[in-house]
């Protein structure tokens, strides 16, 4: 399963994908190609215009990775400043 074939089994076009995501189509098609990966937050939208879940989404772009497709690179994540500021500090 690719994400086209999420698109296509809801009859949407590339286009009302990029409208429901607030992308351009050329993005779209890079995603479809495995020549993008989107951000967190377009994930959840896709899920929402392909009437997926976020897992169902995720894992059909890790397939795509798998496949050769696309390297995902891994980022940490920074601790935020709040939580900083409450860990106690030994002087």
């Amino acid at each position: 399963m690719t994400l086209k074939d999420l698109r296509e089994a809801v009859a949407k076009s590339q286009a009302d994908i990029a409208k429901d995501c607030g992308v351009s189509v050329t993005t779209v098609s890079a995603w479809e190609r495995g020549a993008a990966i989107p951000r967190q937050a377009h994930i959840r939208a896709l899920a929402h215009a392909l009437s997926a879940s976020i897992l169902e989404v995720r894992h059909v772009l890790q397939t795509q990775r798998e496949g050769g497709a696309v390297n995902i690179p891994i980022r940490r994540v920074r601790q935020s400043t709040t939580a900083q500021r409450m860990t106690p500090r030994h002087n």
